[in-house]
């Protein structure tokens, strides 16, 4: 089982049919669901981010009503992010609002977090890669393993 570190950024293309990654984002959460898990941080910022997403009678609110109540599915930790990784992607440009996925991807046992390529430009995905053994990817590459 691998634990993923979803952005937000996956659940809200899952409600948006006319985004260009739709398909992709809904196949990995049903992937998911059938055989992984995700990872939110303790503080419950990710989830609260999540929540936003939670829309009526909709694919996401089915899929997290799921995942919610198996065992097993949800890994909960630290969001927590060394100083040092802060700083230095701050200093290229990375949004703020984004570490949290980051220091809990950080801190997950398999460090996977899977977000779109806007957010996380080829600079900071080989400084996630290189500095922090942070694997970026995007929802249709998670399972080309």
């Amino acid at each position: 089982m691998i634990y993923w570190t979803l952005d937000c950024w996956v659940l809200a293309n899952c409600n948006d049919c006319d985004c260009d990654e739709f398909i992709d984002c809904i196949s990995l959460l049903a992937k998911i669901k059938e055989r992984d898990g995700i990872c939110l941080d303790d503080l419950g910022e990710i989830y609260i981010e999540y929540t936003k997403h939670f829309l009526p009678r909709t694919f996401v609110s089915k899929w997290w009503k799921v995942i919610s109540r198996s065992r097993g599915k949800i890994h909960t930790c630290s969001s927590h992010l060394p100083s040092r990784h802060e700083n230095k992607l701050n200093s290229i440009r990375f949004d703020s609002d984004d570490i949290k996925y980051v220091g809990t991807a950080f801190n997950s046992p398999d460090r996977k977090l899977v977000a779109g390529e806007s957010d996380y430009t080829t600079e900071v995905r080989d400084y996630l890669l290189n500095s922090c053994n942070i694997t970026v990817t995007h929802p249709s590459k998670c399972y080309d393993y």
